[in-house]
């Protein structure tokens, strides 16, 4: 077998022993560095668990690799303890908001609490945190860091961004088209590069710049005045969106000296790629934490369904839309969906497709938009903690609320309680 083919099984065993072993962890590979991050700030470095694995048999393979991962290298420890030595290797680095909802929800479930990573926002979506490059490691700058250092989340983050434009002063993007700009050295921080506004200011672009900070490795940006830029761009997403360490298909629009979330007009073409890669996404990530939320209905002693975040084609508009399920009498945990279907009967609702819902008792269903029925029904929805947001329902609307949010009924003669 050769190498690649190797690394490839080896890589393969690790992480299925990781999601077996480590239940609700995140966990996060490093092709160049050939680690593997568990967690938030815990870091296991895999060159030389790859060569023992290399000269062992099945059993002995596996013994490794849980050995292995039962203690990682805490990278707590490799963050010097002062901020003189550590100030001139802090780098910003690109994350979404999930992957932080998720990495509290996999620490309570271990017992545990999450680190708190040292951040700022960065539109509502994502957020820049700080990691200290090590050479051959990259560690996540914590609060703990900071109380350790006397420090500011606000001065480390500037400190960060300072080291990293000046080690970027010859940074070039490179120029797939006219109007369209790639920053794809495959560093760790492609996606960094978004902060580099000298740079991006000197880009021919029609309109204010349109960041697409997809992944870590790859960062694309075009005008927001550009229908072409923006359809190439949605073209080099249908491959760049799947790739490992993903961000976000959603771009941010700089503006006023910072970036802000944007979405795409749906009445164009591009907008309407965007919106279906947008639902893909939010699908694995609601998915996710689902499963986690599932684990720790005992733990927290709530018996709240969790609803499914399912996607159905428009085939009327032209992409993907969504929706989650809410049952009368059933205390569920709603994802921010486009529809949400209100069942009578939460025997039916429990199944989470609506396809399951017309049995022979005939629950009465009725689909609305999730903005109407937060617009009039808000105050039977309480938002709950936690990253991608979930709304706790646990009384159902009234039959002049179902009119006031334009409720439309699906199938059955029954109607809802007045």
């Amino acid at each position: 077998m050769q190498q690649a083919q190797q690394e490839k099984q080896f890589v393969s065993e690790l992480t299925a022993a990781i999601q077996e072993l480590l239940p609700g962890k995140t966990f996060d590979f490093n092709e160049a560095e050939f680690s593997v991050r568990v967690g938030d700030n815990t870091t296991l470095h895999l060159t030389n668990v790859f060569r023992s694995w290399q000269g062992l048999g099945a059993p002995e393979r596996r013994k490794l690799i849980e050995n292995a991962i039962g203690a990682p290298h805490s990278t707590a420890t490799a963050v010097p303890s002062s901020f003189s030595e550590a100030a001139p290797r802090l780098m910003p680095k690109i994350r979404d908001l999930a992957t932080r909802g998720i990495a509290a929800l996999g620490a309570e479930l271990q017992n545990a609490k999450a680190a708190m990573v040292v951040e700022r926002p960065l539109g509502e979506h994502l957020r820049i945190i700080v990691v200290y490059d090590g050479g051959t490691y990259f560690a996540d700058v914590t609060e703990e860091n900071l109380a350790k250092w006397g420090r500011k989340a606000e001065e480390t983050i500037a400190t960060a961004i300072a080291n990293f434009k000046a080690s970027n002063r010859d940074a070039r993007f490179h120029r797939i088209m006219a109007g369209v700009y790639v920053a794809d050295a495959h560093d760790n921080f492609d996606s960094s590069r978004l902060l580099l506004d000298d740079a991006i200011g000197l880009l021919e672009l029609r309109g204010r710049p349109l960041a697409f900070p997809v992944h870590r490795d790859f960062l694309a940006i075009t005008g927001d005045e550009d229908p072409d830029g923006i359809k190439k761009v949605a073209e080099m997403m249908e491959e760049e969106r799947t790739n490992p360490y993903p961000i976000s298909v959603i771009p941010l629009r700089f503006e006023s000296g910072h970036w802000s979330t944007f979405r795409l007009l749906l009445t164009t073409a591009a907008g309407r790629t965007l919106e279906s890669y947008r639902v893909r996404e939010y699908e694995q990530i609601y998915e996710e934490q689902k499963g986690l939320l599932e684990k720790l209905a005992e733990p927290r002693h709530d018996d709240a369904y969790v609803a499914s975040f399912d996607v159905i084609e428009d085939n009327e508009r032209g992409f993907l839309d969504s929706y989650s399920t809410w049952g009368d009498g059933l205390p569920t945990l709603l994802p921010i969906t486009g529809q949400i279907g209100f069942v009578s009967d939460p025997t039916s609702a429990k199944h989470g497709l609506l396809r399951k819902m017309f049995s022979k008792k005939k629950p009465w269903v009725a689909m609305a938009r999730f903005e109407d029925a937060l617009r009039v029904a808000g105050h039977r929805m309480k938002k709950i903690e936690g990253d991608p947001p979930r709304y706790r329902v646990e009384s159902f609307p009234t039959a002049e609320e179902f009119k006031a949010m334009g409720a439309v009924e699906v199938r059955g003669k029954a109607s809802p309680k007045e």
